[in-house]
């Protein structure tokens, strides 16, 4: 039982550290990179 309850809890750690990292690649890689291609055109 505390196996599966420490399985749980790590798993939700990395959900949480994965949507970090999604919401700092998309404030910081996508967002300037969609600024640049509307002031090419």
């Amino acid at each position: 039982m505390n196996i599966n309850n420490y399985m749980i809890s790590k798993l939700m750690n990395e959900t949480k550290a994965a949507q970090l990292w999604a919401a700092f690649l998309f404030f910081f890689v996508i967002r300037p990179f969609e600024n640049y291609i509307e002031e090419q055109q």
